[in-house]
């Protein structure tokens, strides 16, 4: 996109791009787009979604002023804890997801997991990244250094927001109000909402077919649901 492209746009009062690297790149693919406000200075974060196994990164750019000063931006990976198991040294993992919906509520920016629910991240502890060749290819904690693909942060992930665990447990009560996952809805994007008093995080969903119209059939207790899961719907 040239500066001569932009002229259509009338009502335009600044555009910025990708660096060069970032705009012709086939590993990474931008996704969700998110905003905040801090101390009279605007950030957008945008998530990109990997295309070579390398989970999800997100752009973290900064607007002191619209009209006279460059955007700067830098990619951040995301990264998931890892708190137990026998891959407890390496402390933590790529974190992977579509990053189809982003918002951000001070200090946390919320990622939308598809099938799953939300992923919080909170926005006042990036991690300073070991950048040396032997970091490029390895996410994870390696010889003392933290290296997250060879990128300078990396922001971990400190918590999430899912539906309970579906178990086939005819009988139990505790059961009851647990969604089989054809019958969940799929968070494929969220935003704030500022009407009223209380804010709240509004997700909306993308299926295909008739997938969406077999999900709203899905009854709300355990028995029913057990019928839902035996008519799994087509989801893409």
């Amino acid at each position: 996109m040239t500066e001569s492209s932009l002229t259509k746009f009338t009502n335009l009062i600044k555009a910025w791009r990708w660096e060069d690297g970032d705009v012709t790149t086939n590993a990474w693919v931008p996704q969700g787009l998110a905003g905040t406000t801090r101390d009279s200075i605007v950030y957008r974060i945008v998530g990109w979604v990997s295309e070579t196994d390398h989970g999800s990164r997100i752009s973290v750019a900064k607007f002191i002023d619209y009209k006279t000063s460059p955007v700067n931006y830098r990619n951040v990976i995301l990264a998931q804890p890892i708190v137990s198991g026998t891959d407890k040294a390496k402390r933590f993992k790529q974190f992977n997801s579509h990053v189809g919906g982003l918002a951000i509520h001070w200090p946390y920016l919320y990622v939308a997991q598809t099938g799953t629910g939300m992923r919080v991240f909170d926005l006042r502890r990036f991690v300073k990244a070991d950048t040396s060749t032997e970091c490029k290819d390895v996410m994870e904690m390696k010889d003392g250094k933290i290296c997250a693909y060879g990128y300078g942060y990396m922001l971990p992930m400190v918590g999430s927001y899912a539906f309970p665990t579906w178990t086939e447990k005819t009988g139990d009560t505790s059961e009851t109000h647990r969604l089989h996952y054809t019958c969940r809805p799929k968070f494929s994007y969220i935003s704030l909402d500022y009407v009223g008093s209380d804010q709240s995080i509004l997700s909306g969903e993308y299926r295909c077919g008739t997938a969406r119209e077999k999900a709203k059939k899905c009854p709300g207790t355990y028995n029913d649901n057990k019928n839902c899961h035996s008519d799994t719907p087509n989801m893409c």
